[in-house]
């Protein structure tokens, strides 16, 4: 049997790096508390023609709510102590000791020091968030709130931006490309700043822009059960004013598990993932940007559709008498698993700096898209139910402008500000769904096949001939428009006291646009059974934040805050034989208090908080088999969350 050390958070690695021109090893055990950072990697490249100072080694650590570090994004150093840490989780670089919100940032060499190679990496290193991956996709949970979700009706609790872009699909392996700058984790409702769907909080991850001078990077990294990562970067400055990156990632693993049954001689496809990358960057002024991102990533994963039948599912074990698997990490399932999509991204961003403020746009089209998923539905070795998709797509654009306070704007010694305006619009859904139940190696008795089938369901079957299986295709699109207007100010009262007030207005239309159900008779052509009447809904709401700090000396911070958080209402795209059900919105209330300090002449910082959120009509999902074997979605009613 093999197993797996699933408490590492990676393997082994040996990392190239190439910077101008230089060729430097560095042997890398991850989990080091010591990295090179790309500086001194330039400093040993120099050295290797000349001499020069030598190189120092910068230790790292992780952030988090009762944390001490000796980094962090953007690290800036500070002579005699710990650097400051640099975040933009207002939509504004400051220091992270400034900042009235609980935030765990990470750099780069942070990243690279603790082996996180990837979006789950960064639940080890992360306190109160969990990451899993299943069917391709990334679920995040944050102090306990987030979605298991996988559909294109439901929505993350948790909202992740690549380069200010909103990225809603949880889709990790995309935020994996280019060259990290820093990764910033924000704990608690985050509804003013960031939107919709951010009642967990928010994810915010900053590449690094093209430089003025060549760079290229490459990281290699093998382990056991044949997993490899091959990672790679080149930046190229044509001028003093454009330039421009590639990136590129490949990366797969053999699966864990073994395979009995019927398909025991075919095993389990690898995975693997790859993908590339290329980032733009025109500054014709020093007022003025234009990062300008396009990429692609294919991904393989069966092994994500892979388990132990441990718990049969009660209606199809106890009707086909399906037994529980007894050996760990073996799949007995007749279906081989399949699971294979794409995503591609373009996006810019422009940023000018006038006299007074800064104004931001930021423009996103994506279109997410798994091209064939098929797991065995009942997990025997025996062909009852199966389920397969190869048209499950997501396809969304969104637009932003952002207005900022600066330096030259009135009253900026005490008062700054940031306001703007939101955009989203997308549709996806399952075009279509197939669920096969029974097949011609089994050929149950109609009687029995139809004792497997809702009663709802039997009444809308026509008297076709459906031989001795039934297989139903199912359809269930969503369309979504949301717009938004946000604006947020924090007014320095005092030298001790400071104000923050903020507010997010957003109305969204949400449009249940098809749903059907087709049945496949023995001519092979379908039988419609059903088409539902399409809905469509509209949802208004306001997230507000009160924040108040308290600076009782120069080092430290003293906050206390209340804000809410708002996730989208929608609907149950794939309906068999009841109308689709309509899900109200999610909605967080947190209050949160803490303090920020750094002690012992800058040699220590500590920051604590504890918090308490309350949510109100919980969206809680589930697989079920009288869905078409999709997600479903309901309201759970109440919530509470508490910790520290």
């Amino acid at each position: 049997m093999k197993t797996n050390d699933h408490g590492a958070v990676g393997p082994k690695s040996l990392h190239v790096r190439k910077v101008l021109g230089a060729v430097v090893l560095v042997p890398l055990l991850t989990g080091a508390p010591n990295a090179w950072s790309a500086d001194e990697l330039a400093t040993e490249a120099t050295e290797a023609t000349e001499a020069t100072e030598s190189i120092a080694l910068e230790s790292a650590s992780d952030g988090g709510e009762a944390e001490t570090q000796s980094g962090g994004a953007e690290a800036t150093a500070v002579r005699g102590g710990i650097e400051e840490i640099v975040v933009t989780a207002q939509k504004r670089e400051e220091n992270l000791q400034d900042v009235p919100i609980a935030i765990s940032a990470f750099s780069a060499e942070q990243l690279e020091a603790s082996g996180a190679q990837t979006s789950k990496d960064l639940a080890q290193i992360t306190p109160g968030l969990t990451v899993t991956e299943l069917a391709g996709y990334t679920f995040i949970y944050l102090r306990g709130v987030g979605s298991d979700a996988f559909v294109a009706s439901a929505d993350p609790s948790v909202a992740t931006y690549v380069d200010g872009v909103y990225v809603p699909i949880g889709h990790g392996f995309a935020q994996e490309l280019g060259q990290v700058e820093r990764v910033e984790v924000l704990k608690g409702p985050q509804g003013t700043l960031f939107g919709r769907n951010s009642t967990g909080g928010a994810i915010s991850i900053t590449t690094r822009k093209p430089g003025n001078q060549f760079e290229s990077s490459l990281g290699l990294s093998y382990a056991d059960f044949q997993s490899y990562s091959a990672k790679a970067n080149v930046t190229i400055p044509l001028n003093d004013s454009l330039a421009f990156s590639v990136s590129g990632l490949l990366r797969g693993s053999e699966s864990y598990y073994d395979r009995g049954g019927p398909g025991a001689d075919r095993g389990i496809d690898d995975d693997f993932i790859r993908g590339f990358r290329v980032r733009g960057r025109w500054k014709p002024s020093d007022a003025t940007e234009l990062l300008v991102t396009g990429q692609r990533v294919d991904i393989r994963a069966p092994g994500s559709l892979v388990s132990a039948n441990r718990i049969p599912s009660p209606l199809l074990g106890n009707a086909l008498l399906i037994q529980p698997t007894t050996q760990d990490y073996l799949m007995e399932g007749d279906v081989d698993p399949l699971n294979d999509s794409y995503q591609t991204s373009y996006y810019a961003q422009f940023t000018w700096e006038l006299p007074g403020f800064d104004v931001k746009i930021l423009g996103n089209d994506l279109i997410n898209a798994v091209t064939a998923i098929q797991t065995d539905f009942d997990g025997s070795a025996r062909p009852y139910v199966s389920f397969l998709s190869n048209n499950e797509y997501t396809a969304l654009q969104t637009a932003e402008l952002q207005v900022l306070s600066n330096a030259d704007s009135w009253g900026s010694d005490w008062l700054t500000w940031v306001g703007g305006v939101f955009y989203l619009k997308s549709d996806g859904g399952f075009d279509p769904v197939q669920l096969q139940i029974a097949n011609s190696v089994v050929q149950l008795p109609t009687d029995e096949l139809f004792d497997l089938i809702p009663q709802g369901l039997r009444e809308l079957l026509p008297p076709v001939p459906i031989g001795n299986e039934i297989t139903v295709f199912l359809e269930g699109l969503i369309e979504t428009e949301s717009t938004s207007a946000f604006a947020q100010t924090t007014a320095k009262l005092t030298d001790t006291f400071s104000l923050t007030l903020g507010g997010r207005y957003q109305t969204e239309t949400r449009r249940q646009s098809r749903s059907t159900v087709n049945l496949l008779n023995s001519e092979g052509g379908l039988t419609p059974l059903i088409s539902y009447t399409p809905q469509e809904s509209t949802e208004k709401n306001f997230s507000p934040k009160v924040s108040l700090d308290v600076r009782p000396m120069e080092d430290m911070l003293l906050y206390m805050g209340w804000s809410k958080g708002f996730k989208s209402h929608t609907y149950n795209i794939i309906n068999i034989y009841t109308p689709p059900d309509f899900v109200k919105p999610e909605e967080l209330t947190a209050y949160e208090a803490g303090i920020k300090t750094t002690l012992f002449n800058n040699s220590l910082r500590v920051n604590a908080a504890v918090f308490q959120s309350e949510t109100k009509n919980l969206q809680s999902s589930f697989v079920s088999l009288l869905a078409g074997g999709a997600v479903r979605l309901e309201n759970a009613g109440e919530a509470r969350s508490r910790g520290a």
